[in-house]
C-alpha cells in the first residue's frame, strides 16, 4: 500500500509541476478559453459516464461480465453525445462561443468516450484492491501526457497543448487498462445488468450535475462580465491549489478506501479519527508552504499573472479543506442515505447560485472568486450534517480539528493580503517546513 500511496504521490506532484510550468507560457486570457472548454466537456461527461463508474466501486456482486456490459453501455453512450457534440459545434458553435474555445471543445470532446470507460476500469482495480497496478498505470499515462503537452508546446501548438495532454493521458491510461488488467473484457450488453447498476449510477449522475450545471454557469457569467483574462485567473489558481491539495489526500484515501468500505458504523468513525484528522495538521502545514511559492512563481512571470497573483488570497479556505470535502464525499457514498444524496447537493447549489447571482448583480469579482472557497465551506457543513446523522460523527472534534488546521494559515492571511516580498514568502516556506518536519516526526511516531 505504501507503494500506491508514494505513486499517486509522485504523479499528482508532476502533474502539478507541469501544470506551473506550462502556465507561464500563456496569459490569463488564453488560460481562459481553455477553461471554459473544459468545463463544457464535463459537463457533457456527466451524461455519458451517468454515474456507472462509482457503482462499480459500490455493488458487492460485479462480475467480470456485468463489466463487459457496463463498459459496453458507457461506450455506447460516449459515442452517440460525441457525434451530438461535434455536429452542434459545426452548426451552433459560432453563435454561442468565439472560434478557439469551439476548436478547444472539439479537440476536448474525445474525452467524452475516454473518461467514462476509464475511470470504470480504474475503479474496478480498487474494488480489487490492486492499488499498486493502478498507481503504475496512472503514473505511467501522467508521464507519458506530460511529455506529449510539453512537445505540442515546442511544436507551437500554444494552449492546445493543454488539450493534447489531457487526451493522450486518458488514452495511455485505458490502453493500459485494457492489456495489463482487463484481458477478459469483451463488447456485450444485457439490459437487466445495465438496468440493475443505472438505479444507483443516476443518484450520482443528479449529483455531478447539479455540480456541473453550477460550474458551467459560474464560467460564463465571470467571462461575460469580465473576460476572459478573469477567468483564466480564476481558473488556474484554482486548478493549482486544488492538485496542490491532492498531494497526499487522494493517494492515502484511496489506498483506505475498500477498507471504509468493509467496516459497520461503529468502526468507521474510530478509524477516521484515527487515520485522517491526525493526517490533517501535517497536510495543513504542507499546503501552507506550498502556497507560500506560489506568488513566488508570479511574481516571475510577466505575462499578466502579476496582476491575477492579487486573487490568490480567496482561494485560501477551498485548498486547506480539500482534503475534508473529498473524504467526506466519499465517506457519504457509502453511507446509508435512501437515494436521497442529491436533494442534500441541490441544496448546497442552490446556496451558491444565490451567492454567484449576487456577484453577477453587484458586478463584483471578489464574490466571484469567493465563489470555490464559500463551495467548499457550504459543502463542509453539509457533508459533515449527514455524516453526523448516519455514522454519528464527533461534531465538535471535527470542527476544533478544523479550526486549528486553519489557525495555522492566519500568518499566510496576512502576508498575501497586505506584504508583497519574495524575501517573506521565502520565509513563510522556510516556517511551515520546519512544522511540516517535526509533525511528521510526530505522525510517524503514530503510525510505527
Amino acid at each position: 500500500m505504501k507503494y500506491s500511496i508514494m505513486e499517486k504521490f509522485l504523479g499528482q506532484l508532476i502533474s502539478l509541476g507541469i501544470s506551473i510550468y506550462m502556465t507561464r507560457f500563456f496569459s490569463p486570457t488564453d488560460i481562459g478559453y481553455y477553461a471554459l472548454a473544459t468545463t463544457v466537456v464535463s459537463f457533457i461527461i456527466v451524461f455519458s459516464e451517468s454515474g456507472i463508474s462509482s457503482s462499480v466501486l459500490v455493488k458487492k456482486d460485479l462480475s467480470l461480465s456485468d463489466l463487459s456490459v457496463l463498459i459496453s453501455f458507457v461506450l455506447i453512450i460516449g459515442v452517440i453525445i460525441l457525434f451530438a457534440v461535434e455536429i452542434g459545434i459545426y452548426a451552433f458553435g459560432g453563435v454561442l462561443l468565439d472560434g478557439t474555445t469551439c476548436m478547444l471543445i472539439a479537440v476536448l470532446a474525445l474525452r467524452i468516450i475516454l473518461v467514462p470507460v476509464v475511470n470504470t476500469l480504474s475503479n474496478f482495480l480498487i474494488r480489487e484492491e490492486n492499488f499498486s497496478l493502478l498507481a503504475k498505470l496512472k503514473l505511467t499515462s501522467v508521464i507519458m501526457g506530460s511529455a506529449a503537452g510539453l512537445v505540442a508546446l515546442s511544436r507551437g501548438l500554444g494552449i492546445f497543448s493543454y488539450a493534447v495532454m489531457f487526451l493522450l493521458q486518458d488514452i495511455v491510461a485505458l490502453a493500459l487498462l485494457l492489456i495489463t488488467a482487463h484481458k477478459g473484457l469483451r463488447f456485450m450488453l444485457d439490459r437487466n445488468v445495465i438496468r440493475k447498476y443505472s438505479k444507483y449510477g443516476a443518484d450520482l449522475t443528479a449529483i455531478g450535475l447539479f455540480d456541473y450545471v453550477f460550474q458551467l454557469a459560474h464560467a460564463f457569467l465571470l467571462k461575460s462580465v469580465f473576460g476572459s483574462f478573469a477567468l483564466g485567473s480564476y481558473w488556474r489558481l484554482n486548478n493549482i491549489l486544488t492538485m496542490a491539495s491532492k498531494l497526499f489526500s487522494e493517494g492515502i484515501l484511496r489506498a483506505y478506501l475498500p477498507r471504509l468500505l468493509r467496516l459497520n458504523d461503529v468502526d468507521l468513525k474510530t478509524e477516521y479519527i484515527r487515520i485522517w484528522q491526525p493526517l490533517m495538521f501535517l497536510y495543513s502545514y504542507l499546503l501552507y508552504g506550498v502556497l507560500s511559492l506560489i506568488p513566488l512563481l508570479l511574481n516571475f512571470w510577466d505575462n499578466g499573472w502579476q496582476e491575477a497573483g492579487i486573487y490568490l488570497k480567496y482561494f485560501l479556505i477551498a485548498a486547506l479543506m480539500y482534503p475534508w470535502n473529498y473524504f467526506h464525499f466519499s465517506l457519504i457514498k457509502i453511507a446509508p442515505l435512501d437515494g436521497r444524496r442529491w436533494r442534500y447537493d441541490a441544496v448546497k447549489k442552490i446556496l451558491l447560485g444565490v451567492f454567484l447571482m449576487a456577484g453577477y448583480l453587484l458586478k463584483s469579482i471578489e464574490l466571484f472568486m469567493l465563489t470555490y472557497s464559500i463551495s467548499a465551506v457550504i459543502s463542509w457543513l453539509v457533508n459533515v450534517y449527514l455524516l453526523q446523522r448516519t455514522i454519528g460523527m464527533d461534531l465538535r472534534l471535527e470542527i476544533k480539528v478544523l479550526m486549528s488546521s486553519l489557525g495555522l494559515g492566519i500568518p499566510w492571511v496576512i502576508t498575501m493580503s497586505y506584504i508583497d516580498s519574495n524575501m517573506v514568502y521565502i520565509g513563510l516556506m522556510l516556517l511551515y517546513g520546519i512544522g511540516f518536519i517535526i509533525k511528521f516526526r510526530e505522525v510517524y511516531r503514530i503510525y510505527a
